[in-house]
């Protein structure tokens, strides 16, 4: 299942590109196709895998179905007017570039820093009061922010 994940992420990662673009773009009608038509035909080939292959291909229907609308999404992004192939490859804008480069070493400091600070503050809860209390802290922390990791 890893490996089929591992192909298809090529696939999901393209889908997400375009539609990003296309939302970008303001193609608003394109984009609800996109992810209509997409969530439609992965759909039908995970129910065909499910129903022909049986467990296993609904496995790999599972690890797979979200990269099969890129091919829906491709065929409509295609067809636009202004979509130029030469558009996705070319120079990079240095400029650009180092801006885009300030916000990933903001995003990246973030996101290792608030997890290691948590797993630091439950050891510390942990050596001093006893693991059940860093337990308590750990669930409360969790029911206040759902979204956070540690």
């Amino acid at each position: 299942m890893f490996l089929w994940f591992a192909a298809a992420l090529v696939f999901f990662v393209f889908n997400t590109l375009f539609l990003a673009i296309l939302n970008g773009k303001k193609e608003i009608l394109r984009y609800v196709t996109a992810n209509i038509a997409g969530s439609q035909f992965s759909l039908v080939v995970t129910a065909t895998m499910a129903v022909r292959i049986g467990i296993y291909g609904a496995l790999v229907a599972l690890a797979i179905y979200q990269s099969l609308s890129f091919f829906v999404t491709f065929a409509l992004v295609v067809r636009a007017d202004w979509f130029r192939r030469s558009h996705l490859l070319g120079r990079i804008d240095t400029g650009v570039a180092k801006n885009l480069a300030k916000f990933t070493l903001m995003a990246l400091t973030s996101s290792l820093c608030v997890p290691v600070s948590h797993i630091i503050i439950r050891n510390h809860l942990g050596d001093t009061l006893g693991w059940e209390f860093a337990g308590y802290w750990d669930a409360m922390r969790g029911s206040v922010s759902p979204s956070s990791c540690a």
